[in-house]
């Protein structure tokens, strides 16, 4: 669904992560908002991250499981997302620089 409103706007998605949710958030000002919540089971404490969504698009696409992994190290460097603790699919997306 966000992709949708972050077409106008490069195509970025904007993910934060907060008590084990992670908030999808892409905005344009001509369309509007769209902010999902989606439940989470996580490790650490995660930063805000932007990515281009046809790149994230790409990754979902293919993904048939229910649960998937997703790890980062902060909001500039990399992220990887992979089918839990399966190594066959490894899929890298590198992050985009926002201003708040």
């Amino acid at each position: 669904m966000a992709s949708i409103f972050a077409r106008e706007n490069a195509n970025i998605i904007k993910l934060s992560f907060a008590d084990n949710q992670v908030e999808v958030a892409a905005n344009t000002s001509q369309v509007g908002e769209n902010k999902t919540v989606v439940e989470m089971q996580s490790q650490g404490k995660g930063e805000p991250i932007a990515f281009n969504s046809r790149y994230l698009m790409d990754f979902l696409g293919i993904v048939t499981r229910e649960r998937f992994s997703f790890q980062m190290t902060s909001s500039l460097k990399p992220g990887v997302f992979r089918l839990g603790e399966d190594d066959s699919l490894l899929h890298v997306i590198m992050p985009v620089r926002v201003q708040d």
